[in-house]
């Protein structure tokens, strides 16, 4: 009898112990799969080819898991290890075993975005891309220039020089920890498509894609308003056919070896291949990169036989076709601007307006206005150069390019060189303010 009695009590002990241990190791595997008790914020990055042990000593380091055992277990009995995605992972603490499992599956990585504005340069591109936290701005723009990524990107367009202009304005997504070549060949390639779809071998005025992309970057940098960019385009495809120098100002800027908010005649007689003024026919490559409107544009101008344009003091601009007319919207300018200068509610707004970096046509900016002779006029075709611009970036406050010679001319220097059409409008084209 006592035999059966302890047979009995042993084995209820028994059966205690089993259940005992399969509920303390319920409760273990119940505690272990919650988040640490001081789980805290914390990014991890899980390289390409790191197996599943290595990530839970990773895990359980960051403070992300309670156990790396747990984890390892969990993937050997799911069979998942090879379906965790590598990337940059931001935990926020707190998360369970499963969301933590969950994050990886789905591939939740983190992001980072850069919003490249149109009218942008490369080196603002690259302090774009620094300040987003991808890459420095070295690294980047020695990248995005590679004659090799240029070459295979734009297939079927020859060598090109470089990849000015060629960096597409986008707000792009990428995964925390993406390299310096995926974000430029990001860039490019959308530019390449773009371009692609809407130019197969040349534009109906005889324009490469290249070419195309650079006179859509003077058209982006000379153009506010969207509804006049096209007609911009017909004023320098109207002038590259006369034989005629485009004279932008924002060919200037962009030759000068630092940014001046105004330009001056000295700045009009930079030698640069991209000094317009100077020499005829397009710049070598794209002064900014540009946007749809622009590229655009060019692809189907307005068809007008305009020559010349100058700012209205607001926004936009006045076209002519003819010397005389255009030197009258000129003087209209000047006269516009000085009712606004001295009005004193206008000077507040714009002190304003100039502190945004995005108002181009702003009189704040405008010429102080002097009476004097061109000294350009002395060297050149015996035409004098007006040149009048000002110009805004769609870039962060401060970065401005603004190119305003301090001039007024005189009347009877308008008439110069009006017995010589040809020169004459070459030398008198008042881009944006002329």
């Amino acid at each position: 009898m006592s035999f059966f009695r302890t047979l009995i009590i042993s084995g209820f002990l028994q059966f205690l112990a089993i259940v005992g241990f399969f509920l303390g190791g319920y409760w273990w595997l119940v505690d272990a799969a919650q988040s640490p008790e001081l789980a805290r914020p914390a990014v991890i990055t899980v390289q390409q080819g790191m197996h599943t042990g290595e990530m839970a000593a990773l895990l359980k380091k960051s403070g992300i898991v309670k156990s790396a055992f747990l984890f390892r277990f969990w993937c050997s009995f799911y069979g998942i290890g090879s379906r965790l995605r590598p990337g940059t992972y931001r935990f926020q603490g707190g998360e369970s075993l499963d969301q933590v499992f969950q994050m990886f599956l789905e591939g939740r990585e983190e992001k980072v975005r850069v919003t490249i504005p149109e009218g942008w340069t490369l080196p603002m591109i690259a302090a774009g891309v620094e300040h987003a936290g991808i890459c420095s701005s070295a690294v980047f723009l020695q990248t995005i220039t590679s004659p090799d990524l240029i070459k295979q990107t734009f297939i079927g367009w020859g060598t090109l020089p470089s990849a000015e202009g060629l960096a597409f304005p986008e707000t792009y997504t990428f995964a925390r920890g993406v390299s310096a070549k995926e974000v430029a060949d990001s860039m490019l390639q959308k530019s390449f498509d773009i371009i692609s779809r809407r130019i197969a071998s040349a534009t109906a005025d005889g324009l490469t894609p290249y070419q195309a992309c650079i006179l859509a970057s003077l058209v982006e940098r000379e153009g506010k308003l969207a509804e006049e960019r096209p007609i911009i385009a017909s004023v320098f495809l109207n002038r590259l056919r006369q034989g005629m120098r485009l004279e932008s100002c924002a060919t200037v800027q962009y030759a000068l070896p630092e940014h001046k908010e105004r330009l001056t005649f000295d700045d009009l007689k930079i030698e640069s291949p991209y000094n317009t003024y100077l020499h005829s026919g397009l710049p070598p490559t794209p002064i900014s990169n540009f946007g749809k409107a622009s590229i655009d544009a060019v692809i189907s101008p307005a068809r007008t036989d305009y020559l010349f344009f100058v700012s209205n003091a607001s926004e936009g601009h006045r076209f002519a076709n003819t010397l005389n007319e255009h030197e009258r919207y000129r003087q209209r300018f000047f006269q516009d601007r000085r009712l606004t200068q001295n009005s004193p509610t206008a000077s507040a707004s714009l002190e304003h307006n100039s502190d945004k970096g995005s108002d181009q046509n702003s009189p704040s900016k405008s010429p102080s206005e002097h009476k004097r002779k061109d000294k350009i006029s002395r060297n050149s075709t015996k035409n004098p150069i007006t040149a009048e611009s000002n110009d805004s970036l769609n870039a962060p406050p401060k970065i401005l390019i603004d190119g305003v010679p301090d001039i007024e001319q005189t009347s009877g220097q308008s008439n110069a060189g009006a017995n010589d059409p040809k020169k004459g409008k070459t030398r008198r084209r008042g881009n944006r303010k002329q």
